[in-house]
């Protein structure tokens, strides 16, 4: 996240060198949607990340995912912010490399059914988390209020603030 202290390289391959040791995996959300002026950075840092471990990479975005398959021999999970509702979507995904989905919140557990058996993907579903007031977790309302693109890490979590509705004069709850 944009203001989080986060973690160094270094640390994060120290991270996985532990995990590896435990038997457990590492995955490294990228729910960014980049601007032209980030894709050197990403790049770099992608290439970077070859070398210290990383089991996945959660990516929302195609054009990242692309970037992430040409720089990188890290696996592809697409995110929920990918907003995989359909077959379609999942089985676009699916050619693009990734081996597992993470579907849409909004995702019915039929659907979900039809998909993963469509697919044959890993698939995961969220049962539990924030639900943005948007649609799967791409937000806007903190880029109106703050100046803040929660699409980059910068959410405000405007949603889980308190509002009061007015018409005129008269202030509704």
């Amino acid at each position: 996240r944009k203001s989080a202290n986060n973690l160094q390289l270094s640390e994060l391959s120290y991270l996985c060198s532990l995990a590896n040791k435990m038997n457990k995996r590492v995955y490294l959300a990228m729910n960014i949607y980049p601007h032209e002026s980030d894709i050197n950075g990403i790049i770099t840092f992608l290439k970077q990340l070859n070398s210290i471990g990383i089991h996945a990479l959660i990516i929302s975005d195609i054009g990242l995912c692309t970037l992430a398959k040409e720089h990188t021999n890290i696996s592809i999970h697409a995110s929920t912010q990918a907003s995989i509702l359909n077959t379609s979507s999942a089985r676009l995904w699916q050619s693009l490399g990734a081996k597992r989905i993470v579907l849409a919140r909004e995702a019915s557990l039929k659907d979900s059914h039809t998909i993963k058996s469509a697919t044959n993907l890993e698939t995961e579903v969220f049962i539990h988390g924030a639900m943005c007031s948007s649609f799967s977790g791409k937000c806007t309302i903190s880029n109106v209020a703050s100046g803040r693109d929660s699409n980059r890490g910068g959410c405000i979590q405007s949603c889980r603030h308190s509002y009061q509705l007015s018409n005129g004069d008269k202030q509704h709850i």
